[in-house]
This record gives structure tokens, C-alpha cells and sequence, in this order.
């Protein structure tokens, strides 16, 4: 691609007065940083640098009406650029170890496909589980990877002394009990109560008065909302009607996430080295680390000229959204 040839296009922009007619100020001076001769990372104001920086939210299952409720939730809790998917392939809902299980090659994959796209600083893998995928994604990310279980259980542990989990089929109990053991919470999680309903009950259902009854039969002032499909709406009337701290999962993922990548901190783990893999997609090879060279600990940070045309492709798009 041809940085100059964008640049260009981008000095279009400002010559049909696109930027004058631009209402959101922030991106304004981000279309105005990128159209200087010499503008480069270093000389743009500091509250511009999150506008650069792109978080992935995953949805590993492929319900696209839980991903359009996720979607919604997450841009309303990041300053970043959000952009939420799911795979193309693997279960429509998540009720199980082997539903779980089913979804981590195609999550992977969908990390590996947006990292194509460019660079991804953050990753929340928006499932209520201990997700396979996010110490998976862990070990090949080149930013933070949050899951809605640790986050949620972080966010509940710095509210109260002690949190609940209201979550939708039984089969979730015991194996959001096993999480939150190996997570670090067992002792402050005093119950995990689900409202005996599917996964995808939530697409069609109100389970409003369900969730409601659950909450209230849980011994704690906090409770984690345990599923990704209820929604930051559904959490606040909750509270309304129990006065109880309610955390919506994604929304405390994203946040956390988001509070990591403008940071800097990413993951610890070392990448992990080659395999042959026997009828995989190709691209899932593109995560491991050669044999014989150094594995390094962290991804090294993209060039300049590639993070200056991420730039300006980003100011671009910014600039056309925001033209009445």
C-alpha cells in the first residue's frame, strides 16, 4: 500500500472543506495531525493516542444477535477504536467444556484474521467461562487478553468483601465454579445460581423477572451477571430493582482491557514454538515462533511506517464518519 498515495487522499479530504464540516473535535485534530508533511506519533497531542489504538472483542460463539448486544456494550465502555466479531464457524452458544473446547480453534483464528488487518493492541474474549482461548491468545497476542470471568471477578472482588454469580443453564454451575477456584476467587464467590435457562433463551425471551428472582435469592450486595448476552441496560434496571452492585461482564472486561493497552502491559508468556499442523487452516501456523530462533517473551512493537499508516487510514475513516 502506498503511504503517499493515502496521504493524499487525505489532503482531498481537507480540500472539499471535509474538515470543516467534521463535528467530532477529536477526531478533527487527528485528520488535521496526520495532514502535517512531518506528523508522526510522538508530535500527537496525548489524548489522541487512544483514537489510535484498536481493541478486538471476540464472541466465540456465532450468535450474531449476541455479538450485535456485545458490540453495543463495548463501544459505549472504551475511548479506543472497538471492533467486535465472531467466527464464521463452531457453536451457536456456549453450555459446556465441549462447546467450549469446539470454539477455541475458530476464536484463534479470528484473532489471527484481525491481525491481519492490523495491529490489534487489546483483546477481550467476551464468553462468561474460563475460556480456553484467552491463555491461548495469551501466549501469541501482541496486547492484553481479558476474559469476562477474570474481569468480572477482579471488578466484583474491588467492590464487597464477597460476590454471586447469576448466570442461565445449570450445566454453567459447576463449571463457572471450577473458574472461579482456579482463578483465585473461590473464597469471595459465595454463590453461583443459574435461572435454569438456555444460552440462546436470551435471543428470544424476556428474562427479565428469571434474572431478577436469581439475583435476589443470591446472598451477596454483588452480583456478576454470568453471561455475555444480558447487556449493560438489563444490568442497570437490575440494580434499580434490587439495590444490589450489579457488574456487567463486558463492560468490566472492556474496561480493564482498555485500561492495559493504554498502558502498555501485555502478557508474559513466551510464544509458542512450531508444530506441523495436519488439516488446520494455514493461518493458525502464522502464531507460533520459528525453531531455532530466540522465542521472545513479548511481540516487538510494528514499525513506525506501519503504525503511521494505520493512522492515517484510521483519520480517514473518522473523517467520512463524521461528515453530516
Amino acid at each position: 500500500v502506498d503511504c503517499a498515495a493515502e496521504r493524499e487522499t487525505l489532503k482531498h479530504c481537507a480540500s472539499k472543506r471535509i474538515t470543516s464540516t467534521i463535528r467530532c473535535e477529536r477526531c478533527y485534530q487527528l485528520l488535521r495531525a496526520v495532514l502535517v508533511p512531518d506528523a508522526s506519533l510522538a508530535s500527537l497531542p496525548a489524548a489522541l493516542h487512544s483514537i489510535m489504538k484498536r481493541l478486538l472483542v471476540i464472541n466465540p460463539n456465532t450468535s450474531k444477535l449476541f455479538t450485535k448486544r456485545i458490540a453495543a456494550v463495548a463501544r459505549r465502555s472504551t475511548e479506543l477504536q472497538v471492533e467486535t466479531v465472531n467466527p464464521r464457524s463452531g457453536p451457536r452458544s456456549i453450555e459446556s467444556a465441549y462447546d467450549e473446547l469446539l470454539s477455541c480453534a475458530p476464536t484463534l483464528e479470528t484473532y489471527l484474521e484481525a491481525r491481519r488487518r492490523g495491529p490489534v493492541d487489546g483483546v477481550v474474549v467476551a464468553c462468561f467461562s474460563d475460556h480456553a482461548a484467552v491463555e491461548a491468545l495469551r501466549e501469541i497476542a501482541d496486547g492484553p487478553v481479558v476474559g469476562l470471568l477474570d474481569a468480572a471477578c477482579a471488578t466484583a472482588s474491588l467492590v464487597g468483601d464477597s460476590f454471586g454469580i447469576a448466570t442461565t443453564s445449570k450445566s454453567w454451575e459447576p463449571l463457572l465454579r471450577k473458574g472461579v477456584e482456579r482463578l483465585g476467587y473461590g473464597e469471595r464467590c459465595v454463590d453461583i445460581r443459574a435461572m435454569d435457562r438456555p444460552v440462546l433463551a436470551l435471543e428470544h425471551e424476556n428474562v427479565e423477572q428469571a434474572l431478577l428472582d436469581t439475583t435476589t435469592a443470591i446472598a451477596s450486595d454483588v452480583v456478576i451477571l454470568g453471561c455475555a448476552g444480558f447487556g449493560s441496560e438489563v444490568a442497570r434496571r437490575t440494580a434499580a430493582a434490587t439495590g444490589s452492585s450489579i457488574i456487567e461482564p463486558v463492560e468490566a472486561a472492556v474496561r480493564l482491557c482498555t485500561s492495559l493497552a493504554l498502558q502498555g502491559l501485555g502478557s508474559a508468556k513466551a510464544r509458542p514454538l512450531a508444530q506441523e499442523l495436519d488439516g488446520l487452516p494455514e493461518i493458525l501456523a502464522e502464531a507460533y515462533a520459528p525453531r531455532g530462533d530466540t522465542v521472545a517473551v513479548a511481540a516487538p512493537a510494528a514499525p513506525a511506517a506501519n503504525r503511521a499508516l494505520a493512522l492515517y487510514r484510521r483519520a480517514l475513516r473518522a473523517a467520512r464518519r463524521c461528515v453530516p
